[in-house]
């Protein structure tokens, strides 16, 4: 190919070529054959009529059918005889007339299917009575019950349809030749999965569904088939094609599967068929929070929103240790997830409003331990409590839980999320707590390749390098001083002296250079914590002292020294140590006079009241001793039973616990015997018997209680607590409750079985 200066390839042509068919191409075939030609002017309905019953069809052209099929207008004019007589004369035709036909149905179905149509309605209304005639071509059938199902909207019944045909909705509707582009293809492909008995689930249902999902046009489409899928079929439908599927696009292994935007009944099914923890909803949550949008309409910047990504991989190593999860979110962050996260989990609740600054939170309970993460902020801690009765229902069970409330409940440790935190907090979860990952993989997830290699008995095997120890360093000594100032703030270290607070920021400070590998600052720290008179620096000196490789016998006695101080301030391992290894100590040993809650110019109702709001138990004991002899004449009794009630409240210490009661019982105070139980239904098993005890006393004072009892009894049959469910079912029956009478008597049934069968033998 030239033109007079540049010469031109020769464009090449592919072999094959040719346009896609629509539905319309593929029965409106012009043909060669001799065409009747309409007249002019056309026929008139009444003679096409007429020129049918005097045999005369083959005069009529296929524009004068089609005509009659859509001017309106001829129609009025008619009777209501000649109407249904025309009818009669068109759907034959219809019927017989492939050509016309397949136009008529055609546009029959776009009418159905409420779309722009020529049809005239007498057509539509007549289609019933048509398909009651006999002799009518098999095609013609179906076409006219596919239509007339779809006219009543039974979608479900087109669905069995095809599955007796054993052809999807798109390829039975392509096979009847009836429009592709509608609506109802939608409707009917929603209820595949329900016209297969799962009882009779098998490889030729299975194969049919299959081709039903890769059918689907829509990524939408296929999570929709998927949900049903998950929701109508058991675990024993996953030996086949679609079962794989599922497992492919919608279990939360995969970073694109459809896990995310599943609804919470079809994730909860999926967790109890594969045994999944309820981390990947926790998962999703992170994963809305951290993207591009949170920044838009919740204000979290990159930083924040990395802050969330780290804690949530960093937890993905542990998720077969998970027993139960909670999330507690901000108000603005509980209504974004709920609009985007297809609804909310059970687990999930709104967190109270409190001074601090907002921060999404995570409570996970691990076999002996809670770890409460705060997701980002400025302190952005992550706190482990023992795993108590008090503290599981306090962080679990309690509706109204605030960050102020969790930071006040007394841990057992606490870790920071400076610059490299995830080596050592591995190290402390794998060493201190017994943790270790459960995904049985040499590589510790949410790290970089580089530094992500991991060994169950050595944990991560590449430390932090030293630059960024440095970092680490001089970011941690801010962060404690802001930890110390928050702690204090809570209100549960009581009324503490410079002294007192002054020792817990050394103690802090020599666990932290002990963490970054600096043994001199520790042991210069941790001297000073004990010396102020810090009971756990005590224990963690002398521990040193007397198991360091390195120490003399003038320093193993030195740590034998210590360990005895601690245990003399109760702390429990150094207690269990000296009584161990008969290490002498001194019970309840007071304090020095500059570790003491000042009590000078204050009453008597002052110092008692400071005394019990302490967190060191001896003050606390001092508190009760001055409250006995002020509950005997005190103006004021409302103050102290408050105090008292608090104490008791907070207290994990029984025999406190157990002196405050008979105190608060002997006033026989409403309110305060009220909050009593209360407080104790949190408790022991005997605790919670009192508390019952309590409210049976308050219901003889026309108190009501009946729904207190019943909140105890229900605990006690979750938790199996059989004396507290028998104490209140007896209490509950002496309030009326025939349910409860009639779940006693049952009880008391079956536990004397094995008596009368011993009398029988």
């Amino acid at each position: 190919m030239k033109n007079s200066v540049i010469s031109f390839a020769q464009p090449s042509l592919p072999s094959k070529v040719g346009i896609e068919k629509n539905s319309f191409d593929d029965f409106f075939d012009m043909g060669t054959d001799a065409t009747v030609l309409p007249s002019f002017p056309p026929k008139s309905l009444l003679q096409i009529v007429n020129l049918v019953d005097s045999g005369r069809a083959n005069e009529i052209s296929i524009f004068e059918w089609l005509e009659v099929t859509e001017n309106t207008e001829q129609w009025t004019e008619l009777t209501d005889d000649q109407s249904l007589d025309a009818c009669r004369v068109i759907w034959m035709a219809i019927c017989c007339n492939s050509v016309l036909g397949d136009i008529a149905f055609f546009k029959v179905a776009l009418a159905i299917d409420g779309k722009s149509s020529s049809i005239v309605p007498q057509l539509l209304e007549t289609m019933s009575i048509v398909r009651s005639e006999k002799g009518l071509d098999t095609l013609c059938a179906e076409k006219i019950d596919w239509l007339l199902l779809l006219q009543a909207q039974q979608h479900r019944e087109l669905a069995n349809i095809c599955w007796n045909a054993n052809l999807t909705p798109y390829y039975k509707t392509k096979w009847l030749r009836l429009p592709l582009a509608n609506t109802y293809l939608t409707r009917i492909q929603k209820e595949v999965c329900s016209v297969i008995d799962p009882q009779s689930y098998d490889e030729n249902s299975d194969n049919w569904l299959y081709e039903c999902f890769l059918s689907l046009q829509t990524t939408k489409e296929r999570i929709a088939f998927c949900e049903r899928f998950i929701l109508r079929f058991s675990k024993s439908a996953y030996s086949y094609l679609c079962g794989k599927t599922i497992e492919e696009r919608c279990l939360p292994f995969n970073e694109d599967c459809y896990w995310y935007l599943l609804s919470e009944s079809a994730k909860e099914k999926l967790k109890n068929q594969f045994n999944l923890s309820n981390y990947y909803e926790l998962k999703g949550i992170s994963r809305l929070l951290s993207e591009d949008d949170a920044e838009r309409v919740l204000g979290l910047d990159k930083q924040k929103r990395r802050q969330i990504h780290s804690r949530t991989m960093f937890w993905s190593n542990y998720t077969k240790h998970f027993k139960r999860i909670r999330a507690l979110l901000p108000e603005s962050s509980f209504h974004y997830i709920a609009q985007f996260n297809n609804g909310l989990p059970p687990f999930v609740d709104k967190l109270a409003s409190s001074e601090s600054q907002d921060s999404e939170v995570y409570i996970f309970e691990l076999s002996k331990l809670i770890v409460v993460e705060f997701l980002r902020g400025g302190l952005s801690e992550t706190r482990f409590f023992n795993a108590t009765d008090w503290n599981l229902k306090r962080l679990f069970d309690s509706r109204e839980l605030s960050i102020d409330d969790i930071r006040s409940l007394s841990q057992q440790e606490v870790h920071d999320h400076i610059v490299g935190w995830q080596y050592f907090c591995e190290k402390l979860l794998r060493i201190k707590f017994k943790l270790t990952p459960t995904t049985g993989k040499p590589y510790f997830k949410g790290l970089p390749p580089s530094v992500n290699s991991y060994s169950e008995t050595k944990g991560l095997l590449i430390a932090p390098e030293s630059r960024m120890m440095t970092e680490r360093k001089i970011l941690l000594a801010p962060w404690v001083e802001q930890f110390w100032n928050v702690e204090f703030k809570t209100g549960k270290y009581g009324e503490c002296g410079d002294t007192q607070k002054q020792s817990s920021v050394y103690l802090a400070k020599a666990l932290m250079a002990k963490q970054l590998g600096n043994h001199d600052e520790y042991e210069m720290f941790i001297r000073k914590a004990a010396d102020d008179g810090n009971p756990e620096a005590m224990w963690q000196l002398g521990r040193s002292l007397l198991l360091g490789s390195r120490s003399t016998a003038a320093m193993r006695k030195q740590g034998e020294d210590w360990v005895g101080k601690a245990a003399s301030f109760a702390h429990h391992e150094a207690k269990e140590t000296a009584i161990r290894f008969r290490i002498p100590f001194v019970e309840n040993v007071p304090p020095k006079p500059e570790e003491t809650i000042s009590l000078e110019e204050k009453s008597e109702l002052e110092s008692c009241l400071a005394s019990l709001a302490a967190v060191r138990e001896w003050d606390q004991q001092q508190g009760l001793k001055l409250a006995k002899k002020l509950l005997l004449d005190a103006d004021d009794k409302q103050v102290l039973l408050d105090a008292l009630v608090t104490l008791l409240s907070k207290s994990q210490r029984f025999e406190i616990r157990d002196e405050i009661t008979a105190m608060l019982q002997q006033e026989d105070d409403i309110n305060a015997l009220m909050n009593t139980a209360l407080a104790l239904s949190n408790g022991s098993t005997l605790e919670q018997i009192k508390a019952i005890e309590i409210y049976e006393h308050l219901h003889e004072s026309n108190v009501d209680v009946k729904e207190k009892v019943n909140a105890l009894v229900k605990f006690a049959d979750d938790f199996k607590r059989g004396a507290v469910l028998v104490a209140g079912l007896r209490v509950l029956s002496n309030l009326g409750d025939l349910d409860a009478a009639y779940r006693l008597a049952k009880i008391i049934h079956v536990r004397q079985l094995p008596r009368l069968e011993h009398y029988e033998n």
